[in-house]
């Protein structure tokens, strides 16, 4: 970030500065914004939008070259890390391993083992489903969706069902996979 008082709306810093920075190793070059709408202005701020302004073609290429492709458990950005995170359900197949690594713009994709995909959650998801119905829980119920690492189902049920001893077990037994039981009371009513 450097401090750019040409009074322009663009984010780019002078491109004379700019390249005397890359001389020194410097990968990307913006303009300070001391008044950036949207945040405090502050460093941190700003050099985060910036990774992020960087991550995101990286994020939507990924995208695109596993369309089509079973496996997939998520995507996201870790800016902390200049970098694209991958969770596909293994084994990993050669074309998305093929995907790790540190792009010309300097961030990196990282790809990552899950035990379950997205497909897989979904399909466990409608098992819950008909779980809730054949045993007439589904006032109790009030959420369910993937564990943030792909290795099973979180399931909301009212705070007292789920104190209930076994229910973890007989929900995973019906979806075919671990599920984790939290207390959550529901979004609507019954």
């Amino acid at each position: 970030m450097v401090e750019d008082d040409s009074g322009d709306l663009d984010y780019w810093a002078d491109p004379s500065v700019a390249q005397r920075l890359s001389g020194l190793g410097v990968a990307h070059t913006y303009e300070w914004q001391p008044a950036s709408s949207g945040s405090d202005g502050g460093a941190a701020d700003q050099v985060r939008q910036v990774i992020l302004w960087e991550l995101y073609p990286v994020l939507r290429q990924v995208r695109q070259d596993v369309r089509g492709m079973s496996g997939m458990a998520g995507i996201g950005f870790w800016p902390e890390a200049g970098a694209v995170v991958v969770q596909w359900r293994a084994p990993i197949p050669p074309e998305v391993s093929a995907l790790v690594g540190t792009r010309a713009s300097g961030a990196r994709v990282e790809v990552r083992p899950t035990v379950y995909s997205r497909a897989d959650v979904r399909h466990a998801q409608d098992h819950l489903q008909e779980w809730l119905r054949d045993t007439d829980r589904r006032r109790d119920w009030s959420s369910a969706g993937a564990c943030a690492d792909g290795s099973g189902l979180i399931v909301g049920m009212r705070p007292k069902a789920a104190g209930e001893p076994g229910l973890a077990n007989e929900i995973a037994a019906a979806v075919g996979m671990p599920v984790l039981v939290i207390p959550e009371d529901r979004p609507f009513p019954a």
